[in-house]
């Protein structure tokens, strides 16, 4: 067996079409995707925002709250600038030099802005808050003096009633990330092209290689799994280097666990490869025809699982969860997501069964017919 084996890997070698999906798609594809949102990954630094008063329109103790607001320990949500007059930031806003400034006039605060924007809005929110909570103060000192330190203390103190809980395994989560889950999918699952090539040199009926490896004297169960176990490395190989060139070469995260990120790729690869000699045998069409149906098949699948819109998964999950336990491209995305944000492994491995079992009525299918075959005459 080692033989036909060793004879096999040097003819699948030679199968330029399939060593594009399996090694140098899914590396172009995951470079792209990289190239368009892989910034967008994971948490972003935010930076302090600019905020100029003006010196001689100023409040001291405006100046002295905004600059004491935190976003976390080492970082502030305000850089104060109040070294300047109401007439150069004036200037400065005309020409666009800046994007806004505030002044007290009146015992009225202003900020003057050019443009809408994120900074400016954070900005008018922290001021609204500034305004109101200032009125409050104003109407108790003149109500009931007594009472203003209390509410000062009261309204100091950041009451918070809910609580985001996050996972120990992974402080961050990205929606982006669901694009890189689909791409390992999509790796494994093109599988189905050398489970293609597997049917295609075994039957027969399929071509004339076929016919002669049909007439050969070794036994038929002993060819079909040799040239299964081909095909499997090359395409696990195949799979390996994506993911390891992802994680490691580009930098995305899938978390920390690479021997179960490997053993849901095993069980994927193996799916994808009996998945494709499935459809092969049921196919009854030759040549690129049966190429092309089973191409966008899966592709299908790929798309369904958030590939190409992840949006389209969820709503799969939320309105017709069946079709998503069906398709081997959302089972592997979705035990990648499990791993990577639950802290627990349960839904892992619920998810590595449901792949399990599809690999196994897949691999069993496909033996029945190809194993069953037979011929008037070769």
């Amino acid at each position: 067996m080692f033989w036909l084996i060793k004879t096999r890997l040097r003819v699948l070698i030679r199968d330029r079409a399939n060593l594009f999906w399996s090694f140098i798609f899914p590396l172009c594809l995951g470079t792209f995707f990289y190239l368009g949102f892989g910034n967008l990954l994971g948490d972003s630094p935010f930076n302090s925002i600019n905020l100029y008063i003006a010196s001689d329109y100023s409040d001291a103790n405006l100046a002295e709250v905004l600059a004491a607001i935190d976003v976390d320990e080492e970082t502030k949500l305000f850089k104060i600038k109040a070294d300047f007059t109401k007439e150069f930031l004036e200037q400065k806003l005309t020409e666009n030099a800046i994007t806004g400034y505030l002044f007290v006039e009146n015992n009225q605060l202003y900020y003057r802005i050019n443009e809408n924007g994120m900074e400016q809005t954070v900005t008018k929110s922290v001021l609204d808050q500034y305004v109101q909570i200032s009125q409050v103060i104003l109407q108790v000192a003149s109500t009931n003096p007594e009472k203003v330190a209390s509410v000062t203390d009261s309204l100091q103190n950041d009451h918070r009633y809910l609580e985001t809980i996050r996972s120990k395994r992974q402080a961050s989560s990205d929606s982006m990330y669901i694009y890189f889950y689909a791409l390992i999918a999509m790796t494994c699952t093109y599988g189905c092209f050398w489970g293609i090539s597997l049917v295609n040199d075994t039957q027969a009926n399929q071509s004339a290689l076929a016919a002669r490896i049909t007439s050969a004297p070794t036994h038929r169960l002993k060819i079909i799994v040799s040239y299964s176990l081909a095909a499997f490395i090359m395409h696990f190989s195949g799979c390996l280097i994506n993911f390891f060139y992802l994680n490691y070469i580009l930098g995305v995260d899938f978390g920390g666990n690479i021997p179960l990120i490997i053993l849901v790729i095993f069980v994927g690869t193996l799916c994808g490869i009996a998945f494709g000699a499935l459809l092969s045998s049921l196919i009854k069409v030759k040549g690129n025809q049966k190429d092309g149906i089973i191409a966008m098949i899966t592709l299908a699948l790929n798309a369904l699982s958030g590939l190409m819109f992840p949006d389209l998964k969820y709503l799969i999950a939320k309105y017709i969860p069946f079709l998503g336990y069906i398709n081997p491209s959302a089972s592997i995305t979705d035990a990648l997501h499990c791993l990577y944000y639950y802290e627990g492994l349960g839904h892992y491995y619920f998810y590595l069964l449901l792949l399990s079992i599809m690999t196994v009525i897949f691999i069993t299918g496909s033996y029945l017919f190809m194993r069953g075959s037979r011929y008037d005459s070769i």
